[in-house]
């Protein structure tokens, strides 16, 4: 049985080294978040949330997407995380980045299928977790919380944890899919 579970886009990235909100960049005709929006709706998502930072400008939506803000400045993906738990209305939150436009629905099918109501799914390759196309509990939002109030930012300690502690499957990324995780950091990339 397939449990229900909340999408969250991470697209507050600076994107400085695009030059311009990469989220809006035009991708296969449409913009890059829509066009990541429509893999999560393939899926099967019940709740899709953009996460935006602070001082971000958001766009219209017509599709029932709702915006979640970053309590924490300059916190990167994990900011973005913390307020997706925080809005989300389901037990588990699957996380995508905006700049991952090579991600497969099949992918995310592979986590949505792994993953248990009380255990996320991450990918990993040599040792290093993928945090940001994966599947994480609501249940590990205080833990997020409180590395962010330490001033800590990455997932790479908290998911190293996670994994020996049960509270996250991680699976070897299958070398054929090991190009999906390129991300799209120039103007030049995006085409």
């Amino acid at each position: 049985m397939k449990i229900p579970f909340s999408a969250l886009l991470l697209a507050g990235g600076r994107s400085s080294r695009m030059g311009t909100d990469k989220a809006l960049l035009s991708y296969t005709g449409k913009p890059l978040w829509g066009y990541q929006i429509d893999k999560f709706k393939a899926i099967g998502a019940e709740e899709i949330l953009i996460s935006r930072s602070q001082d971000q400008r958001s766009w219209e939506v017509e599709r029932g997407e709702l915006f979640v803000r970053d309590r924490f400045e300059q916190a990167g993906p994990m900011g973005g995380i913390l307020a997706g738990m925080e809005r989300s209305k389901n037990e588990l939150l699957m996380v995508l980045a905006v700049d991952l436009p090579l991600i497969s629905i099949e992918l995310l099918l592979s986590l949505s299928e792994r993953a248990a109501r009380d255990c996320g799914v991450v990918y990993c390759s040599k040792n290093f977790f993928e945090p940001l196309a994966a599947i994480y509990p609501i249940s590990l939002q205080q833990e997020i919380s409180k590395s962010l109030e330490k001033g800590e930012r990455s997932m790479q300690p908290l998911l190293n944890r996670w994994v020996a502690e049960g509270k996250m499957t991680s699976i070897s990324i299958p070398l054929s899919w090991m190009p999906q995780w390129k991300n799209v950091n120039s103007p030049a990339e995006i085409d």
